[in-house]
């Protein structure tokens, strides 16, 4: 989840944040904290991914539906 964190950061020589690649990391991190039992976590990644879908201007519902079955 740090390395999606560091791609939504701007700084000097990244003027925009990746939000794409981040959000499939995000995905990819909430699958893993998923697998381990992590749910409070896999949560938190599933959120941020919500987030980066809707910076993209997509559609962000089916990531917080995701969060919201995991941890159930």
């Amino acid at each position: 989840m740090s390395k999606a964190d560091k791609m939504t950061k701007l700084t000097l020589t990244r003027w925009s944040a990746d939000w794409r690649g981040a959000t499939e990391l995000y995905e990819q991190a909430a699958n893993g904290f998923r697998a381990s039992s992590k749910y409070e976590k896999a949560k938190v990644a599933l959120e941020k991914a919500s987030k980066g879908q809707e910076m993209q201007a997509s559609y962000p519902t089916l990531r917080l539906s995701s969060a919201a079955i995991c941890c159930m």
